[in-house]
This record gives structure tokens, C-alpha cells and sequence, in this order.
């Protein structure tokens, strides 16, 4: 059996059908994220400082029980970072409050 197909037994409905969906969810999700955040009167590094502390506990719970944790007590946990690896974390920084920013500056609804 041939199990190659042509173009003209492709239908990419399916694949659209899921792009719109996805794109719907998206913008809904969104927009009630920002509409609970700015329904509420806490400050954004307040809001910064609760979504890092719960990343660094998921981030230490997932080290601990992960093979890599008997190598860090004996060596640290910055060993073997390079000056590619610090300019990794400081964009990921950089974007976080860039994204906490226009979270907070602009409006979507």
C-alpha cells in the first residue's frame, strides 16, 4: 500500500480549524489574565516577587529530586556557568520585567 499523499488529498482545514482555536483561547486567556491583574491592587514587583518565589520552589523541588542534586552540594550551584550562560539568564530576566511591564502599561481590555 502507498501511503504517500498528494496535494490534492491534503485538506488543511484541520490545521486552520486548529490555528483559529488556538488563537481564540489565547486572546481569551489574555484577556482575563490582565483583567484579574488589574483588578487587583497589588503592585507589580509584589506580583514579580510571588511568581519568582513560587518558580524558585517548584525550580529547588525538581533539583532535589532530580540526579543532578549530589553534584550541586558537592560543587555549587553555579558551577560550570559561562559568560554565554549569565547572558542567558540576564534576557530571561530582562524579558520578565519587560513582560510585567506591558502587562501593566498596556490595555487589551
Amino acid at each position: 500500500a502507498d501511503n504517500t499523499k498528494t496535494k490534492a488529498d491534503v485538506s488543511v482545514i484541520p490545521g486552520v480549524l486548529a490555528m483559529l482555536t488556538a488563537a481564540a483561547t489565547s486572546g481569551l486567556a489574555a484577556s482575563y489574565f490582565e483583567k484579574v491583574l488589574k483588578g487587583s491592587k497589588t503592585s507589580m514587583w509584589a506580583r514579580q516577587l510571588q511568581l519568582a518565589t513560587c518558580s524558585i520552589a517548584i525550580a529547588l523541588a525538581g533539583l532535589m529530586m532530580g540526579k543532578d542534586w549530589q553534584h550541586v552540594r558537592r560543587h555549587g550551584f553555579f558551577n560550570g556557568y559561562t559568560m554565554v550562560t549569565w547572558m542567558v539568564i540576564t534576557v530571561n530576566a530582562v524579558g520578565g520585567i519587560l513582560v510585567a511591564l506591558a502587562l501593566k502599561l498596556a490595555d487589551a481590555i
